[in-house]
């Protein structure tokens, strides 16, 4: 096994962790594991995985209130999902992103981004 294959699984477990912590009402130790394994990703190039964790990194920051850090983080995984081709987490980022307006009643940019990830259903269908 290469070095990159085990950095990935490690990269995996943590995210598997983060989630067990938001299952426990632990979102803050859910953070520090997906930080970690956002990290790893970068270092491995894994614009995949890494679009992944940027989209549920935000979607803690907005569970915790933190909406500039949210949508920092979903401008971040919509990057990196268009680096990788990634358009299930896209799709997902998108309509976090819209979630986050909407909540902020911004309807014209909560629509905005509904919109966008309608557009890129589409064309994968």
């Amino acid at each position: 096994m290469e070095k990159g294959d085990d950095e990935a699984r490690l990269a995996d477990a943590m995210v598997y962790l983060a989630s067990t912590y938001q299952a426990l009402d632990k979102p803050e130790k859910g953070l520090e594991n997906l930080r970690k394994a956002s990290a790893i990703y970068r270092k491995i190039n894994d614009d995949y995985y890494l679009a992944q964790a940027y989209n549920n990194i935000g979607f803690i920051h907005n569970k915790l209130g933190a909406i500039d850090s949210a949508q920092f983080y979903y401008r971040l995984a919509i990057e990196q999902c268009q680096l990788s081709n990634n358009s299930g987490i896209l799709n997902l980022a998108y309509m976090n992103m819209g979630n986050v307006y909407k909540s902020q009643e911004k309807y014209d940019s909560s629509l905005a981004y509904f919109n966008k990830s309608l557009q890129n259903f589409a064309v994968k269908a």
